[in-house]
């Protein structure tokens, strides 16, 4: 019943809107038919704007013409005016001011408390006025048509100022400003702890000052540059320091529990107590980043987020390591014991024992360390006992069948007959270190290193000694006659002979009875005798000096080797005795 006036109202507006949307079209294309016709305010704005660039272009092109090969006006160094001037003129200008003011001026530097007076000539102080005058120029000529016009447009209304170039001396101007700023510093403290009779002492903070010096000697040259004279205030920093009295909290309860007791080292009946006041030798004071320790409880079971300040570090005290390894070296010297072979001797075919061996002790110096470390941390108990180490030695006497000595190996003999005094003492106190000496199986034996030091400290005395082709007393002299019998008995042995150096030329002592060439020279540290034992047994090394004989005994198992010295044949001889056998 009421479907059709409703779509017959539709149908009206729809109607209604078509005709208004083609009165709008149409009054449209009217419009963009007309040809556009500019108002007169649009030509004037127009017209300005055309005009002003007109005039800002000819302004260019007629100061670029004028200006041509001066500096631009307006442009100053200091007081002195320098626009319109050739770089030349400038130049002349400023190397008449510059004379002038480089003899006569005086600067101040100041701070708070102190002055300082600066002359240009002691820092060598010298202008680069070529450079400053190509500079001067450059303003408006080295940029682009437009730039140096809006320059030179800005210069009618406002200076540009310029410093002239300064340079100085390299070596004058440390030598100038090092000791102002060692007068002027003033060193920062960090807050610390230190101990006094026993007791911790807080050290307070402080802030301090530092000179810039690379600030400073650019205000220098700027002052200079410009030629002024007055004052220049000293550039000086605020140094904070990096620990603050809150810092020390955690080392101060670290410390004060490490000296709360003493500590006792026990080992067997031995008892060494450390007091605290030694303890407290042993305490550094160290400083760390906070992020280190930050969130880490101590024993107190407070944490280092509650003391936190606004440095990056906090202090800590730690146990000295030198000091304590001091500590335990001097314990040791009265426990340790160096391992000793059984001292033996061959006689009547018998091997004996003439000193028994020593079983070797020695701290364990870590493990003390570790445990005086954590008793020092420990509130209660503080006990430490002491950890040893034992060392075996090779040759005891319940194992001397083992050794395989049981037999004369060789023997190797020389004669000492007409040596002087001197030398006989030293062939003696040198055939003495060897008596008694074992050489294990497989060991390469070094005449030098069983011989050791040689000097008066050892006994010896001066006497004649072949050195580089010369014959000069020295301490020791005659010691070859003890080299050359051990080369002989182990030649004899039968032992391969690693290392040995014949004298360079022929010595007398030497020929008996073999004849020359069966001789072994040695020096410290080289030349050398050396020779291996490859018996596969120990080997017992003893010595005898009787009359004009010296003779060295070789003990051990022999087997089946057998050696002979065959009678000695020259090959060539040279000056001074030398010869090839």
């Amino acid at each position: 019943m009421m479907k059709k006036p409703v779509d017959a109202i539709k149908k009206k507006n729809q109607k209604k809107v078509t005709r208004k949307k083609s009165t709008i079209l149409t009054k449209l294309e009217k419009r963009v038919s007309q040809p556009f016709r500019p108002s007169r305010k649009q030509l004037l704005i127009t017209g300005s704007i055309f005009s002003v660039f007109v005039i800002f272009f000819l302004f260019c092109v007629v100061s670029n013409i004028v200006l041509s090969g001066t500096i631009y006006p307006n442009i100053w160094v200091g007081n002195i005016n320098l626009g319109n001037k050739k770089p030349q003129a400038a130049k002349n200008i400023l190397a008449q001011k510059s004379k002038g003011y480089l003899d006569e001026a005086v600067l101040t530097l100041t701070s708070e408390d102190q002055t300082f007076e600066l002359k240009p000539e002691d820092v060598g102080a010298t202008l680069d006025l070529g450079k400053t005058s190509q500079f001067l120029f450059d303003v408006g000529h080295s940029q682009n048509f437009i730039i140096a016009g809006l320059i030179r447009l800005i210069l009618i209304f406002k200076p540009i100022r310029i410093t002239a170039a300064v340079d100085f001396n390299q070596e004058k101007w440390p030598a100038f400003a090092d000791p102002i700023a060692e007068r002027v510093n003033i060193p920062f403290q960090n807050a610390g702890l230190r101990f006094e009779n026993d007791q911790i002492i807080e050290i307070p903070s402080s802030i301090g000052k530092r000179l810039e010096k690379p600030v400073l000697e650019f205000r220098a040259k700027e002052a200079i540059g410009n030629f002024k004279t007055g004052s220049i205030d000293l550039p000086l920093t605020i140094v904070l320091p990096s620990l603050e009295k809150g810092d020390t909290l955690l080392a101060r309860e670290e410390a004060e529990k490490m000296i709360s007791e003493q500590l006792l080292i026990v080992y067997k009946d031995k008892r060494f107590t450390v007091l605290p006041s030694s303890i407290t030798s042993w305490i550094r004071f160290v400083e760390i980043p906070k992020n280190k320790v930050l969130g880490i409880k101590t024993e107190q079971n407070f944490t280092s987020s509650n003391f936190i300040t606004s440095s990056e570090y906090t202090l800590r005290a730690q146990l000295d390591e030198d000091g304590i390894n001091e500590y335990i070296a001097n314990i040791a010297a009265q426990i340790d014991l160096v391992p000793k072979n059984a001292t033996l001797s061959f006689s009547g075919g018998t091997l004996k024992v003439v000193s028994p061996s020593v079983v070797g002790r020695a701290i364990d110096r870590e493990k003390l360390f570790l445990d005086i470390q954590t008793a020092l941390k420990n509130d209660f108990y503080r006990k430490v006992t002491i950890k040893i180490t034992t060392t075996v030695p090779e040759v005891r006497e319940d194992k001397l069948a083992n050794l395989g000595i049981i037999e004369l190996v060789s023997e190797g003999i020389s004669s000492l007959a007409g040596s002087p005094k001197n030398r006989i003492h030293n062939i003696k106190t040198g055939a003495d270190k060897f008596n008694g000496i074992l050489i294990k199986p497989g060991e390469t034996f070094s005449f030098n290193q069983a011989l050791g030091h040689v000097g008066p400290q050892t006994g010896y005395l001066p006497e004649l000694v072949i050195k580089e082709r010369k014959t000069i007393p020295e301490y020791g002299g005659g010691l070859c006659q003890v080299s050359t019998t051990t080369f002989r008995a182990a030649l004899l042995a039968g032992l391969p002979i690693m290392e040995r150096k014949e004298h360079a030329y022929r010595v007398r002592y030497y020929d008996w009875p073999y004849g020359p060439g069966v001789d072994a020279t040695v020096y410290q540290p080289s030349p050398d005798l050396r020779f291996k034992n490859d018996t596969g047994h120990w080997i017992l090394i003893q010595t005898r000096v009787s009359g004009s004989k010296i003779s060295f005994y070789f003990y051990g198992t022999k087997g089946e080797r057998t050696a002979v010295i065959n009678k000695h044949k020259i090959l060539w001889k040279g000056e001074g005795g030398a010869m090839g056998t």
